[in-house]
């Protein structure tokens, strides 16, 4: 009998997807950042929920209201990457009955406090008893139809690009402390045609794959394009997941205009090929050779 462990989080996410059926009022369901609902005539609804679990996403000794804080800009990040803005948030905790309701202050305290820099209203949500802490935010959100972006829109020839550096989020606690890139996905929807984007949650080489995947393409990146934070090395910087930059695909006419930006830094990396490719990395050595990337990314469940 195959255990969960056996086919590992996106095994179980295709599982799931595959029972579904499609809906009305739904114009993107699982597969994205965020679901994409019929709202008004010239706006979508943006609806996308994220948990966050004690000893995988956070430590138990690690700041409460740096805690709080990611619980919410996770989410916030997924609305980002679909090229929306985020409105109204539900948020749930499960915690164990002997944990000091200063600790529970604190993290509301962070929840909170991203809240109000982003404009989220918190609606509600629920409490349980859990023997860890756990916290699942849920979050509702709008985006302008001729703004919206997806993980399927990568086309052959596309320039890759990153909106911030990458590498070193968990030993560096960048991961409790990332600032969504709310405002750099609207400035981007606002003034080009992005044909996809994602967030990186999981690692560079993990969410590639899933937008090359959605899009049905593959991909060439370039080591010495590569934006690496300080101390990072390659390894942390394709594998290493939580950086929570932005991952997004432009036409080669628009690529120049995107990497002239003053206000804001984008970083291209590679760019769109064949499916029939695959998904390459060119080193930096004198030879610069190319090799197929093979997935060494974290998996939940295994």
């Amino acid at each position: 009998m195959k255990r969960l462990k056996d086919i590992g989080e996106f095994g179980l996410i295709e599982r799931i997807r595959k029972r579904l059926r499609p809906c009305p009022g739904c114009i993107k369901g699982i597969g994205d950042d965020a679901a994409v609902l019929v709202s008004k005539r010239e706006e979508f609804m943006l609806l996308t929920t994220d948990s966050l679990v004690e000893g995988v996403h956070f430590k138990k000794g690690d700041n409460p209201k740096a805690i709080g804080r990611k619980a919410i800009s996770v989410s916030i990040s997924d609305i980002a990457a679909m090229g929306g803005e985020p409105q109204y948030c539900t948020t749930s905790i499960g915690a164990p009955g002997d944990m000091s309701l200063n600790k529970i202050d604190n993290i509301f305290s962070g929840i909170l406090q991203r809240a109000k820099e982003f404009k989220v209203a918190i609606v509600g949500g629920d409490t349980v008893r859990s023997k860890n802490l756990i916290i699942n935010t849920a979050l509702i959100g709008k985006v302008e139809r001729k703004s919206l972006v997806t993980r399927d829109g990568a086309r052959v020839n596309d320039i890759i690009f990153l909106s911030g550096r990458v590498g070193g989020s968990s030993c560096l606690k960048r991961h409790l402390n990332f600032r969504p890139h709310l405002e750099e996905s609207r400035f981007l929807v606002k003034n080009f045609r992005i044909n996809s984007m994602i967030d990186l949650s999981d690692g560079l080489f993990s969410d590639l794959c899933k937008l090359c995947k959605e899009s049905n393409v593959g991909a060439v990146i370039y080591e010495e394009l590569i934006p690496f934070n300080k101390d990072v090395n390659l390894t942390s910087a394709l594998y290493e997941g939580e950086d929570f930059k932005l991952l997004f695909t432009v036409a080669p006419d628009m690529a120049k205009k995107v990497s002239a930006i003053y206000d804001y830094r984008f970083f291209p990396i590679g760019h769109i090929q064949d499916k029939r490719f695959g998904l390459k990395l060119v080193g930096k050595g004198p030879n610069r050779e190319e090799v197929s990337l093979a997935d060494k990314s974290f998996k939940h469940f295994r």
